[in-house]
């Protein structure tokens, strides 16, 4: 099962399961970030349903140069699910007993430690496990999406970049969390780009604007022609001649939706530097503000050579999910997909 624009919108589902316990100090949450526990007996587990699951958590991401799967799964049974284990970040519970009468699924947060995301499966029998997740599977991964994505956020609120931040507000009206991290960074017409350097990667945020003149504008052509026009005029390559493009070879994905009763357009893809070497994934969204009768896009993008990127795309993707218009007052951090088409 692949991860194509079908299943674009495991974020579409903005989920209000949850079950708090308060009464204790949790601990902090176990295990990397896309780290998957799945509590599962043996014979469920290599069952039709035991099957179903694995695919859907462990189908590839769109948009990255090699395979990576949307999370890294391991099991135990019930009998060795054992205290340590209870704290892991995100866990499946599945669950088979003929005291159910009919097969349920329950979506919890911060069960057994801080920020955790628990979904427990309660099955009447081992034959109802695949046809729940068939049906159950996309809020299961959105679930489990959405609990990566706020932990990437709270983290980097902690360490934001306020005076960049601000700047970016005055200067071409996008509100938007910009971690420390970026410290080095360009202001042009209509255009900013950051950029956060380390020994093992280059994130970067790029913002631009321009008039709207009708909805045909967003179409993916349109899209991705606006943006290697604007990439190519802004960002040059290292290499005389050289100048960022967007990557055909694995064609970009557009998926359009709802936030808050607005349109927004998603770009998703692989980007590449012609007469150079540089490349990686990148992930856009575009919006219309309206008051100023404009288009805005804000990207992020990656360059991580001979590194997996799954982990470090999805931390600044989960920036995306902070954009507002200056004149917005929508909080920050809380945009979810709405109504997707």
């Amino acid at each position: 099962m692949k991860y194509l624009k079908t299943f674009a919108g495991i974020l579409s589902l903005l989920l209000l399961f949850s079950c708090k316990n308060t009464s204790v100090t949790l601990p902090t949450p176990g295990g990397r970030a896309g780290d998957l526990l799945i509590v599962i007996d043996q014979n469920v587990w290599n069952s039709p349903g035991g099957d179903t699951l694995k695919n859907l958590f462990q189908q590839d991401i769109v948009g990255l140069p090699w395979e990576e799967t949307l999370f890294d799964i391991s099991h135990t049974d019930h009998q060795n699910f054992i205290r340590i284990l209870q704290t892991a970040r995100s866990i499946i519970d599945v669950d088979v007993s003929k005291t159910y009468s009919q097969p349920k699924v329950i979506y919890q947060k911060d069960l057994f430690s801080k920020t955790q995301r628990f979904i427990k499966l309660q099955l009447p029998s081992v034959s109802d496990l695949k046809p729940v997740v068939e049906k159950e599977g996309m809020k299961m991964v959105s679930f489990m999406y959405q609990g990566e994505r706020e932990r990437f956020l709270a983290n980097y609120r902690k360490f934001s970049n306020k005076e960049l931040m601000q700047k970016v507000k005055d200067t071409i009206g996008v509100d938007m969390l910009i971690p420390n991290d970026f410290t080095r960074y360009s202001f042009q017409d209509n255009f900013v780009w950051m950029l956060a350097k380390s020994n093992d990667y280059m994130k970067y945020i790029a913002i631009y604007s321009y008039d709207y003149k009708s909805q045909n504008q967003l179409s993916e052509k349109n899209l991705v022609a606006t943006r290697d026009s604007v990439m190519r005029a802004n960002i040059p390559g290292s290499r005389p001649g050289s100048y960022m493009s967007t990557g055909m070879f694995y064609p970009p994905v557009l998926t359009q939706f709802m936030d808050h009763g607005k349109y927004v357009a998603e770009l998703r893809g692989i980007w590449e530097t012609v007469n150079d070497m540089m490349g990686g994934p990148f992930v856009s969204q575009t919006r219309i503000d309206e008051p100023s009768n404009r288009i805005v896009t804000v990207e992020v993008f990656l360059y991580a050579p001979e590194q997996n990127k799954r982990n470090t795309l999805r931390e600044l993707e989960s920036l995306l999910y902070t954009v507002k218009m200056a004149d917005e007052e929508k909080p920050q951090g809380t945009q979810t997909k709405e109504n997707e088409e």
